[in-house]
């Protein structure tokens, strides 16, 4: 980084311009009981004013979240409060019964009991398995992504042995495998080191064009916008160059 973090007055909160020019903000969504350590989150926004208000929207969010029960929650029970708390608030209505049907007709029937700090990719697979037995997945074409994306080797792990690139390749592999025609990747680079940011943005350009689907990534960072096909620019919601 190459400003120092801006301490608000509470302590709670702090802010930061960050290398691309876009700031940061970060905050205490609460405290993992066990290991005595606070949970943090951030925010990103183009000026310190978006990042402020931000701030105080997840900061609001973020008390129908209760963080600590994190280690007690199914993955049923997490969806339950995420569908209610960010859901219901963030995605527009008419895809309410969308996500709805999704958690009780396929979530919380095949996975819902699983305790969430023990859910694994082998659970996930297994999930997958059975919605490719009513013919909602395309084996061969998650596995092209999988290998894609040099995955094979961390199929069993938990996302806490995950480094930070790979969290951000399950994530791909992850937008990819319900064959999108567009993909929406908002600052998917946001929390990695350079050389991971680069090789997270490689993988994306290689799967885009091998897998033939548009990718639409929003960022603040010039460097890695002058990796895109196409880079339309907006400010204060209007488009000022194509």
């Amino acid at each position: 980084m190459n400003a120092m973090a801006k301490k608000w007055a509470d302590g709670e909160r702090n802010i930061r311009k960050r290398k691309g020019g876009c700031w940061e903000g970060r905050y205490t969504a609460g405290h993992d009981l066990e290991a005595g350590k606070p949970i943090y989150k951030n925010v990103l926004g183009k000026t310190q004013a978006e990042v402020k208000e931000k701030l105080a929207e997840a900061i609001e969010r973020s008390k129908g979240v209760d963080m600590t029960r994190a280690r007690k929650y199914t993955l049923g029970q997490w969806m339950e409060v995420w569908f209610e708390n960010v859901a219901q608030v963030k995605v527009r209505p008419s895809s309410h019964a969308t996500y709805r049907g999704y958690l009780d007709n396929h979530i919380r029937p095949n996975i819902g009991d699983i305790p969430l700090h023990k859910l694994t990719t082998l659970d996930l697979q297994g999930f997958y398995k059975k919605m490719l037995d009513g013919g909602r997945v395309d084996k061969d074409y998650v596995g092209r992504v999988i290998e894609a994306l040099g995955l094979e080797q961390r199929l069993n792990s938990l996302p806490s042995q995950l480094s930070g690139g790979q969290q951000q390749r399950v994530a791909i592999a992850r937008a990819l495998a319900a064959k999108p025609a567009i993909i929406l990747a908002d600052e998917p680079t946001g929390n990695l080191d350079s050389k991971t940011s680069q090789d997270v943005l490689s993988l994306m350009k290689i799967t885009s064009q091998k897998f033939a689907q548009t990718m639409v990534m929003i960022t603040h960072n010039e460097e890695i916008a002058q990796t895109a096909d196409r880079i339309v620019r907006i400010e204060d919601g209007r488009i000022v160059v194509r």
